[in-house]
């Protein structure tokens, strides 16, 4: 079990009218970084699925990945002061062995981090490759009732062909 004390909602929020808006504004992300990463312009962004959490106090998520999909992401909605942040972990077991010695220059490139660490920020859209290892801590929020829950919609994308116009 990847997820631990949450509500989980049914996975099919990017197929209904009251999420498109969101829906919309993670395929126009997501897009910009196909374009970025130079990927086969015939070939658009599809959700393949969406969900939300509600995460009351102690709720959290174990160490996980997203299979079958290319990308995945998380909105946050709601998101009350120490309610968990998001972890990302360098899945290659190789540089946890030798870490080189790096400068305080070299200590700051996001390509020598082994771990992420991003603060839930309500309105805030993180994407990321779905094979990239990530948790999230405890909701350890001083809120009571639903103001002390971290409440996210979740997502998973893939290509697919676009439609011959």
């Amino acid at each position: 079990m990847k997820q631990a004390g949450a509500w989980h909602s049914q996975d099919d929020l990017n197929q209904r009218e009251a999420c498109r808006p969101l829906a919309d504004e993670i395929r126009t992300a997501i897009q910009r970084v196909f374009d970025d990463l130079l990927y086969d312009p015939a070939f658009m962004p599809h959700i393949d699925n969406m969900w939300a959490d509600v995460s009351p106090r102690h709720a959290f998520n174990r160490m996980h990945t997203h299979p079958g999909v290319m990308w995945s992401g998380v909105y946050y909605v709601q998101t009350p002061e120490k309610s968990g942040r998001i972890f990302f972990s360098d899945p290659r077991v190789q540089v946890q062995i030798l870490r080189p010695r790096l400068t305080d220059a070299g200590r700051n490139e996001a390509f020598n981090w082994a771990e992420v660490f991003h603060e839930p920020i309500a309105e805030r859209l993180i994407l990321f490759p779905s094979w990239l290892l990530h948790e999230v801590e405890p909701n350890l929020a001083d809120e009571e009732g639903d103001a002390g829950n971290r409440i996210n919609i979740s997502f998973n994308n893939y290509q697919k062909p676009k439609p011959a116009t």
